[in-house]
């Protein structure tokens, strides 16, 4: 569990200086990152594509991983399941590999997200994207929620 919280607080200040410093790549008006550990790409979702995909009702799984202030809010996106980054790895079987999967998390630099994202990718997930601005940037475009 520690080595697993080191390591979203050290990707949340690690990308800080490359989502400041330069634009990311974009393919599709996705943009992505490669991913230093295993060359797999982080790929990012917007807020408006994210709610076209859900207004057009396509089958896609929200995973919450805020840290701890998750229980600070009493709220969470709509039709998001909540699992506790740590606990990822543990429930890496309860999810669909052949749906989109979409984590988000509240660190300023996404960096909860991306660490969960790589850990899916590491795992056989190949439809993963990373919510770009997380819980702040759905709340700010008035994003649907739900009460926990």
């Amino acid at each position: 569990m520690f080595k697993n919280t080191l390591l979203v607080i050290t990707l949340c200040f690690s990308f800080s200086t490359l989502t400041m410093a330069e634009p990311l790549t974009t393919s599709s008006n996705i943009t992505s990152i490669n991913n230093i550990d295993n060359n797999a790409e982080t790929q990012f979702i917007t807020v408006e594509q994210l709610q076209a995909k859900l207004s057009n009702k396509e089958s896609i799984v929200i995973l919450d991983l805020r840290g701890g202030d998750y229980d600070s809010s009493p709220t969470k996106i709509k039709g998001a399941t909540r699992i506790a980054p740590a606990d990822l790895e543990k429930h890496l079987t309860d999810l669909p590999k052949d749906k989109i999967i979409v984590t988000y998390c509240s660190c300023p630099t996404d960096g909860g997200a991306i660490a969960g994202a790589q850990t899916l990718m590491k795992n056989g997930f190949k439809q993963v994207f990373v919510l770009k601005g997380g819980w702040k940037a759905w709340n700010t475009a008035n994003g649907a929620l739900e009460n926990k």
